[in-house]
């Protein structure tokens, strides 16, 4: 009594009291154990760096959670650590879990350097820091791909975490160069060309061809030059040079004709042709005598060349065809020729080769000598005709009758096979006689007569049959040509017999000959054949269809007897059964598919990370759905998730739908650029150097965090230079900014001249240009008229005035012609020529102001420039 203890389940407690006296009494108490509540912090979760995470419990009514944390409300945690969820019940009983959040660090990706390449190039960009990359633009990382214009390209970098982050490089294409080979040219063989490249800097030519010096071509050829710009872009252009060759004339082959024949001379080979001995090219003309001719040709070019023909001139052979000759028709006759030394013949016939002739006929020869020159002769062959023998009519015959064979149409007659004209006999099976009539010339002719013996059909009417009650027969003979049955039975139309019985068929042949045959049909009775009762299934499910009252069964629709099946579709199925004996019945039984329930789990939903959403199907009488979600309530889904219900109906038919809850999180992403000025991000501007954040829906509808760093840029200031020593000019200085100095009177830039310091050798004006990302711009004009002349020299050559208003002399120079080409600062040919000991100054007057180049054969190129 008074005395603290702990219990261990709900019990009522008895006390008895005793007073002084002695005397004792009873009372009770219940207490009562809640139990503690099964409190969940949730499972495990990774996240990357700067992603919203929210921490559900469960198991109990409310819950608090340390480190700041809310029930359901989502934040953003900065490292791994573990969170502790305090669940308390109705009863005010509490109990605690835990749960860990891992965040990963977001990779430290890298774009690569940023590149510059020509039009046309490939280039291949490679993301580091991370897994796997994914690139803006269509690009695919680590794969080539040709750029058509400057343009920068984003990298999105995935980590082994799924943790992604980003780097931007820019890819510049310079253009390629626009090259000029010249026009095509045309020239005869041995002359020579110069080929001369435009639109570049430097040129080189295939087929060891040198830009602007001349060369002699050896036949029509197409150059090529490729073009190289100050990029290093080249680009090429192609000229052909058109050789023209001398013309190769051709009189044509040596010719041997007949006395009397016409030539036809053609030269070949040129365009023109003029021939000696009056003849005309192209025109027939018959020669006399053997003799040479000659041809000149000229070609479309006036080139000229000659060639000759000899036309030898062969006299005709003395040809004779033979003797006149008379033979029967049907014999051969030979026909020779002679006087010459190969023979034809008209009418198909062959020189010394037996034919038969036709008809009475002269035959021409035509007699080829040696030299090809022929003559003709004739010969008559008279051809007696054959007397026109007739055997007589065919005949047809029963086997055993006697037959008489005649011959007409002559004077006497032979048969074949021993049978005698006009004398009777009895021929033993069918064959062809023939007879032989000669006439008074001795003339023969053939004649031929059929003799058919037809023999006694061989008449069948088929084997006996055993059929079905009710079932066709047909009965057909066979042996004769036609047939008669008995019983009223048509041969080859089938009847239906009644009952047991024997039929009787008389076959006739062709000749009238009979012959008679027999044939027995059985008739069978048929089973009573049952399908069972119909059925009604849901869909899905299995059925067996058993026939009874025969001895096999066949299913239509490919059920097999006593096997289950799955309808797919209300049907009627025919059983056909079979005894023994083969013969058979129908029978039908109807199963019925019903329709299954149309289940409707709703339509797709898209949510943000701790919105709830409602699970309700219709369609069926009751539904169950995938993890244990009652129809109709609230969920609260971590992530996207597909849900699956099934419904069933009141026949028991169930059908199952499903539906996509798509759970989008919160995103953040950093932007890290320079910009001119000012920088407008989402409507907003800013214009100081700095890290803003805006939060902004994102395209799922979620809260969007963008971080912007931002380093804003000011043009240049104009340069202030100043002149030091009379020749050297110097820059005020800017940070972040590139130099080019110019050369004022042509507006050209100098080569190299790049530093915030410049000295001139030259008189003249000169400027500075600044640049940096936000723009360029340009000094004052500074004048330095300090330099005085100034001579290039090398191994005594001296070239002055340079600079110069008009022209230069060059002086010293060490042969008495040295050859020269003038180019401008692009390279292209202003000028060339020769240079003399006597004519040695150049004139620049035509030119504008700038820098040009002067190459002297045997020295380098030196500058010249033109104020």
């Amino acid at each position: 009594n008074a005395v603290a203890f702990t219990p261990n389940a709900t019990t009522t407690y008895t006390v008895t009291g005793t007073d002084a006296n002695g005397c004792t009494n009873t009372a009770q108490v219940q207490v009562a154990v809640n139990a503690l509540p099964t409190v969940s912090a949730g499972q495990n979760q990774t996240v990357c760096a700067g992603t919203a995470v929210t921490l559900n419990g469960s198991g109990a009514q409310s819950y608090t959670w340390n480190n700041n944390v809310q029930d359901g409300v989502a934040f953003t945690p900065n490292n791994t650590q573990t969170y502790t969820v305090t669940g308390t019940d109705a009863n005010g009983c509490t109990n605690t879990a835990q749960v860990q959040v891992a965040v990963n660090a977001l990779p430290t990706v890298s774009a690569g350097q940023s590149q510059a390449v020509c039009t046309g190039t490939s280039v291949t960009l490679s993301g580091s820091g991370a897994n796997t990359y994914t690139w803006n633009n269509n690009v695919q990382d680590g794969v080539a791909f040709t750029p058509s214009t400057t343009q920068s390209y984003t990298v999105t970098g995935t980590d082994a975490n799924g943790c992604t982050n980003t780097a931007l490089v820019t890819v510049t294409v310079n253009a390629l160069p626009t090259v000029g080979a010249g026009q095509n040219q045309t020239v005869c063989a041995g002359t020579a060309v110069t080929l001369n490249g435009s639109g570049a800097n430097t040129y080189t030519w295939n087929n060891n061809v040198q830009n602007a010096v001349a060369f002699i071509p050896n036949a029509t050829t197409t150059y090529t030059v490729t073009g190289t710009d100050a990029n290093g872009c080249t680009n090429t252009a192609q000229v052909q040079v058109a050789v023209n060759a001398l013309p190769t004339v051709s009189a044509g082959q040596n010719q041997a004709v007949c006395a009397g024949t016409s030539v036809t001379l053609s030269g070949s080979g040129a365009s023109t042709y003029t021939w000696n001995n009056n003849v005309q090219d192209g025109v027939a003309f018959t020669p006399s005598t053997t003799q040479s001719y000659a041809v000149i040709g000229t070609d479309a070019n006036g080139c000229t060349n000659t060639a000759q023909v000899t036309v030898t001139v062969n006299a005709l052979p003395t040809v004779s065809a033979g003797q006149n000759q008379a033979v029967c028709a049907g014999n051969t006759v030979t026909l020779s020729g002679s006087g010459a030394q190969s023979y034809t013949w008209n009418n198909n016939v062959q020189n010394g080769v037996a034919f038969t002739p036709n008809t009475t006929q002269s035959y021409t020869v035509t007699g080829t000598d040696v030299n090809g020159c022929t003559n003709t002769a004739q010969v008559t062959v008279t051809v007696n005709t054959l007397p026109f023998v007739s055997a007589g009519l065919p005949m047809a015959i029963c086997q055993g009758s006697s037959v008489i064979l005649y011959g007409s149409g002559a004077q006497t007659y032979t048969w074949n096979n021993g049978v005698q004209n006009a004398v009777s006999f009895v021929p033993t099976n069918t064959q062809t006689y023939t007879v032989v009539g000669t006439d008074q010339n001795g003339c023969q002719g053939t004649a031929q007569v059929a003799v058919t013996v037809n023999p006694i059909p061989a008449v069948s009417g088929g084997p006996n049959q055993t059929i079905c009650s009710g079932s066709l027969a047909t009965l057909t003979g066979t042996g004769a040509s036609s047939y008669s049955w008995s019983g009223g039975v048509q041969n080859g139309v089938p009847f239906i017999p009644q009952a047991n019985q024997t039929y009787s068929v008389t076959g006739t042949s062709a000749a009238g000959c009979q012959a008679t045959a027999q044939v027995t049909i059985t008739v069978v009775n048929n089973p009573v054949v049952s399908g069972g009762a119909n059925q009604i299934v849901c869909p899905g499910s299995q059925v067996t269809l058993t026939g009874s009252g025969a001895t096999t069964y066949v299913w239509s629709n490919g059920v097999q007897n006593g096997v289950p099946f799955v309808p797919t579709s209300t049907q009627t199925y025919t059983v056909t059964g079979t005894l023994n004996g083969g013969c058979s019945s129908t029978a039908q039984v109807t199963v019925t598919v019903s329709t299954p329930p149309n289940v409707n789990a709703g339509s797709n939903i898209s949510i943000c990370a701790g919105d709830s959403v409602m699970l309700s199907a219709t369609g069926a009488n009751t539904y169950s759905w995938s993890g244990g979600i009652q129809n109709g309530t609230y969920i609260t889904p971590n992530s996207t998730q597909t849900y699956t219900v099934t419904g069933v109906d009141g026949l028991g038919c169930s059908n199952s739908d499903a539906v996509t809850i798509t759970v989008n999180q919160a995103t953040s992403s950093t932007l890290t650029t320079t910009a001119c000025n000012s920088y407008i991000l989402n409507g907003q501007t800013y214009s100081q150097s700095g890290t803003y954040t805006q939060v902004i829906p994102n395209a799922l509808g979620c809260d969007s965090t963008i971080t912007l760093n931002l380093t804003i840029n000011v043009p240049p200031a104009i340069p202030v230079i100043t002149a030091m020593n009379g020749v050297t000019l110097v820059s005020s200085t800017q940070d972040n900014v590139s130099y080019q100095w110019i050369f004022c009177n042509s507006g050209l830039p100098i080569a190299n001249a790049t530093d915030t310091m410049y000295t001139t050798s030259i008189n003249g004006n000169f400027a500075v240009v600044v640049s940096n990302g936000c723009g360029s711009v340009t000094s004052n004009c500074i004048s330095i008229d300090n330099v005085g002349v100034h001579s290039v020299d090398e191994e005594m050559v001296s070239i002055y005035p340079n600079p110069t208003l008009n022209h230069v002399i060059i002086d010293g120079l060490k042969e008495e012609l040295t050859p020269y080409v003038l180019t401008d600062a692009q390279g292209r040919v202003i000028a060339e020529g020769v240079l003399s000991l006597e004519e040695d100054k150049i004139d620049l007057s035509p030119c504008s102001n700038g820098i040009y180049w002067l190459t002297l054969r045997g020295y380098k190129p030196m500058e010249l420039v033109k104020q």
